[in-house]
């Protein structure tokens, strides 16, 4: 009788597992199909422009071709977060290694602190928590490119016991009062811990120090 009940909830917890990976893949895919459509065609129009301003006015063309050099890495990173976006290929190399790739991409930028990685797992770990957790990282990261100016970053994941661990700090010049304040920057953040039931702790007085624990399903 128990082993039934047991089993009827593992079923049930694995069918939700597979319902929610499948609405966040396709959720992932309108999102990345969005982004590329939109955003790089309008930064290729202002890379164009770019280009023919630098050729039609004198003394301006070393400035102009700084930015549009800034561009190009622009599109260059939004087509490869974009790739990122597929659940099926980070599922298939596991979460250590999809992150240990996306580390290696994020220090060949042109400006790029120096990423410390580790990675404390030792049991498999659901698609949803696998997905999620590699999205948190590269808007944590996203973040700290974009806006924090910072030398050196820290990333841990580790388990212990039934507990899942992220740990992620930079040196950086911490987050916008705003953004501090409402949360609006962080809203994707906060929606993925929420729904794996997990919580949030940030500071960010000295750089950006950030806690995430969830629960792991037996």
């Amino acid at each position: 009788m128990a082993y039934r009940h047991q089993h009827s909830l593992f079923e049930k917890v694995r069918q939700l597992h597979q319902e929610e990976l499948t609405a966040l893949i396709e959720d992932q895919r309108r999102m990345a199909a969005g982004m590329h459509d939109f955003v790089c065609s309008k930064l290729a129009v202002v890379l164009i422009q770019l280009e023919e301003i630098g050729k039609k006015v004198p003394g301006h063309q070393t400035i102009t071709e700084e930015m549009a050099g800034q561009i190009r890495e622009s599109i260059a990173h939004i087509k490869q977060v974009v790739q990122n976006m597929d659940d099926e290929k980070i599922l298939d190399q596991g979460l250590q290694q999809s992150l240990q790739q996306l580390v290696a991409q994020c220090a060949i930028m042109e400006v790029s602190p120096v990423i410390g990685f580790s990675y404390e797992v030792h049991h498999a770990l659901s698609p949803v928590i696998i997905s999620n957790i590699y999205q948190m990282v590269q808007e944590l990261l996203h973040n700290t490119l974009a806006h924090a100016n910072a030398d050196v970053v820290a990333l841990r994941i580790k388990q212990q016991k039934k507990m899942l661990y992220l740990y992620y700090s930079d040196d950086g010049c911490g987050l916008p009062e705003k953004i501090s304040n409402d949360g609006h920057g962080l809203k994707n953040l906060h929606y993925r811990v929420t729904k794996l039931g997990g919580r949030l702790k940030i500071k960010s007085r000295k750089g950006l120090s950030c806690l995430i624990s969830i629960p792991l399903i037996p």
